[in-house]
Parts: structure tokens; C-alpha cells; sequence
């Protein structure tokens, strides 16, 4: 069936998608007259193999482009409509790598396209689409790389949605994955519309390289995370995939092989589930604490899902919008406490949001709430000298320090009292202060003085204990 186009005697197969028996497309790559490598498509109907068709001669100005994969869908309302996409990679005028997507319907191929968003993601002069699902007739996902930079990839998907492909979008999560700057989307499974897995193999900064996985539900991708397990099983630093397959939301496979730490080549196998709905429940450790140490209040959670699955990833605990700290999953559970002075006083409600994981729908608790009650305070009051001579009252400095019951800092005003007299007022920096008194202020002979703290934010007011000054003549 190449004889017709593989005029450079070089060509190759890539993939092949059947519907039915008989019912099949295929394609691939073959080699012009210029030793050009073209993208090709083929298709089978009712047993018989129709001729080759070059997919994207018009967009190939380089002389070198591929189908990496084929899939058919078939309409769930009438079976004999079905609607088939091919993905690869073309050469622009420009010297670039571009991803594109050809569409099969009512039996035609139509000219392949260039995927819409992906040439202002790809900087670096390559991007390819490696793989495409299609569970339905104009409904597909597929997923590949491209190139922000001259010296990394990144992986990225694109959905069609009743026969209109949307835009190129970076898989989420995968940045912080990809420290070693080489990922891709490998391979990606649907099970119906909006409903699918990719998987793919990613390097890390120390040049090892490990397996990662993400699920699409609604339409919507959620984070990208590593295999649950694998990374202690590559203990010589190598894995990657070879194989994923959905057959529904609750029961996906995915296979592949890693090294060990003695350089033994082994084979895994793992199995999950498409974003699998969660359940994330909550419980505190205390009823009321205290400003300043909050961190008796203990934060718990616990993530389940409907499949029996253990949820990996992290879950925030958030006040409104504040996050009060961040609990990571071991075991599908795990707690955190409430870091200090985070809160006033007052009725405290927090939620416990959990991010999702590889094959886990987001979910969150229902708030509940804690109370922050006000801390005491321990007033102290120093005087540099017990008697200053009348009319030379500057001499003396009269110092506080408010001591919180756990922690923080008191701020406020100081009010220096002998009876109900006011002789100073000091403003606290850091909960520290001092002031001196005014000339003649006082009249010759003996006062009892004490500092008084009326409190302020998550402190209660003290006072201290007095102390004697005495004003003598000259």
C-alpha cells in the first residue's frame, strides 16, 4: 500500500486504529523522491485497504514529518458514523517543529492542522503530538511535548470536543516536576469525552528519570504526580512507561520497567483509576486555645475514595483564604498544627482542601471552627534609681517589659500611675519602652509607682507590681 508514495524506499507504520473487522486506519511516515520524510494516513473499509494519503504535505515546508498515532471514535447514537484523528509533528517554512491533528470524516481525510495555541508555546523549535484517544466520534485527547526553550520540553495536551480541537495547554503540576527540563506526555487513554489518563517519563535534575501520570475528568486535566511506589523500586535512579489502558473511569493499567540499584532491567505494573471521586473529612484537637500557642491546636484529616484507593498529594487547611498550614498525605491521612499568632482572637473556622493526586478528584471538609482566646500578660516595671533630687526628675528612667503568656509580641500603651495620677505614658516597641519624668513634677517625698498595661489585640491587660520613688530637697 506504500508503493505508490515511498518513492525513497524508507517508510514505517506507526499506528493502526480499527473500529470494527475490516474497519481500520494506519499511519506513519514515508520518503519522497527528495528523501523527504512525509506523514501519511491509510484507510481499511470492509476489508479492503485504500490507497496512502499525504495528511500534511501543505504544512510540511521541511521535508520531514510523521503521524505518531491514529484513533477512531464511533458515534454512541449511530455506529456507522465514525470520525478518526491523527496526530504527529511537520516541518514550517521557518525550520520549526510544529504538533498537528488531521480529522477522517465520512470517510475523508482532510488536511492536517496545525494544533491551535501550541506555535506560541513552542519557543525552542519543536513540538509534536505523540499521542491521541478517541472514546467517541469528534471527541479525542491527545497529548506531547514542546519546547519553551532551546534546551527543555514540555509536556502538553488538547481536546476536541463535538469535532472542534481547543487550545494547547501545558499538562499542570508538570513544571515542578520537570527539573531536569525533558518531559512529555508518552501516552494518553479516554474512556468517554473529557474522561481520560496520560502518562509519560520525565528527568530530574540529577539526571535519573521517572514516571509520571495525570487525569482528565470534565474535560479539565488535573495535576500531573509521580507513581505512587516507584521511585523506591528505581533504585538505579531509571524507569520509564511503556504502556496505558483505560477500560473505565475506575479501572486503568499502566506498564513499564526500571532498574534496580544492582543494574537489573525489571518490569511494573500499576493500576488506578481516572480521577476518582474523594471524600475529605476533618477533625480538631482542641475546642479553644490560647493566643500564642495556637500549635495545640492539631489539625487532622483523612481523604478517601469511592474505588477503596489510597489518595496521595497534599491537603491545606484554610481559613477564608489564609492558609494555616499544609498537611502531606502518608496512608491517606496525616495532620498539621496551627502555627502561632497566625489568628486573632475570635471564633476560628477552617476547611480542609484536598489538591488532588494522580487519579484523585479534589475535595474538601465541611469548616469547623476553633476559638482563639486572649493570652495574659505579665507587667514589669524598672526604675534606675530609688531617689532623684527635686527639680533634676529627668535623671530617673522608669522601664517596662510586657511579657506575653506563650508568644507574640504585646504592643499598646503603658500608663506609669502613682495612685491616680498619670506621670508618664510609654509606647511599646517590642514590647519594651521607657520614659522619664518631667521637672518638678513631683513634689518632695515618697511614691508608690506601678505600670499599668490595659492590653491590646490577643493580649489581656496587667500591672505591674509597685515600686518606691523618692523625691528629696536639695
Amino acid at each position: 500500500m506504500a508503493g505508490n508514495l515511498n518513492k525513497g524506499s524508507l517508510g514505517e507504520v506507526t499506528s493502526l486504529s480499527c473500529t470494527s473487522l475490516g474497519s481500520c486506519v494506519a499511519g506513519g511516515f514515508y520518503t519522497d523522491a527528495k528523501s523527504g520524510r512525509q506523514a501519511f494516513v491509510v484507510t481499511q473499509a470492509h476489508g479492503d485497504w485504500g490507497p496512502m494519503q499525504n495528511v500534511a504535505g501543505s504544512l510540511n515546508k521541511g521535508e520531514s514529518a510523521q503521524v505518531n498515532q491514529v484513533s477512531c471514535g464511533v458515534s454512541p447514537k449511530l455506529v456507522s458514523i465514525i470520525t478518526c484523528a491523527a496526530v504527529g509533528y511537520y516541518t514550517a517554512s521557518n525550520g520549526q517543529g510544529q504538533a498537528f491533528t488531521a480529522t477522517m470524516a465520512n470517510g475523508k481525510w482532510g488536511r492536517a492542522v496545525q494544533v491551535p495555541g501550541s506555535a506560541a508555546m513552542n519557543k525552542g523549535g519543536f513540538a509534536q503530538l505523540n499521542s491521541v484517544s478517541c472514546p467517541t466520534a469528534g471527541n479525542c485527547s491527545a497529548g506531547g511535548s514542546y519546547a519553551p526553550s532551546k534546551t527543555s520540553t514540555q509536556p502538553f495536551v488538547v481536546t476536541e470536543r463535538n469535532g472542534t480541537w481547543g487550545k494547547a495547554a501545558e499538562v499542570p503540576g508538570t513544571a515542578t516536576l520537570n527539573t531536569g527540563k525533558d518531559m512529555s506526555v508518552g501516552m494518553v487513554s479516554c474512556v468517554s469525552p473529557g474522561v481520560c489518563s496520560a502518562t509519560g517519563d520525565f528527568r530530574t535534575s540529577k539526571h535519573s528519570q521517572g514516571v509520571w501520570a495525570a487525569s482528565q475528568n470534565g474535560g479539565r486535566w488535573g495535576h500531573a504526580d509521580t507513581i505512587p511506589g516507584l521511585s523506591h523500586l528505581a533504585a538505579g535512579g531509571q524507569a520509564e512507561v511503556n504502556g496505558l489502558s483505560c477500560a473505565t473511569s475506575g479501572s486503568c493499567g499502566l506498564v513499564g520497567d526500571y532498574f534496580t540499584a544492582s543494574g537489573s532491567r525489571q518490569p511494573f505494573v500499576v493500576s488506578g483509576s481516572v480521577d476518582a471521586p474523594t471524600a475529605t473529612t476533618m477533625a480538631l484537637s482542641a475546642a479553644s486555645v490560647i493566643y500564642g500557642h495556637e500549635q495545640a491546636e492539631r489539625v487532622s484529616a483523612n481523604v478517601d475514595d469511592v474505588f477503596g484507593s489510597v489518595p496521595t498529594g497534599k491537603v491545606t487547611i484554610k481559613a477564608g483564604n489564609d492558609v494555616a498550614c499544609t498537611i502531606t498525605l502518608r496512608a491517606r491521612r496525616g495532620s498539621c498544627a496551627v502555627p502561632s499568632t497566625r489568628f486573632g482572637p475570635g471564633t476560628i473556622g477552617v476547611t480542609s482542601f484536598y489538591g488532588g493526586g494522580i487519579s484523585f478528584q479534589r475535595s474538601h471538609s465541611v469548616t469547623q471552627t476553633f476559638t482563639v482566646t486572649k493570652a495574659t500578660t505579665r507587667t514589669r516595671l524598672a526604675l534606675s534609681t530609688s531617689s532623684v533630687t527635686f527639680g533634676q526628675e529627668r535623671a530617673e528612667r522608669l522601664s517596662v517589659t510586657v511579657a506575653p503568656q506563650f508568644g507574640g509580641t504585646p504592643a499598646g500603651t503603658v500608663r506609669l500611675k502613682t495612685g491616680e495620677r498619670t506621670v508618664c505614658t510609654i509606647v511599646l516597641k517590642s514590647d519594651k519602652g521607657s520614659c522619664r519624668l518631667t521637672a518638678k513634677e513631683l513634689k518632695p517625698g515618697t511614691y508608690r509607682l506601678t505600670a499599668n498595661y490595659p492590653g491590646k489585640g490577643g493580649f489581656t491587660g496587667s500591672a505591674s507590681a509597685p515600686r518606691t520613688l523618692k523625691v528629696i530637697r536639695r
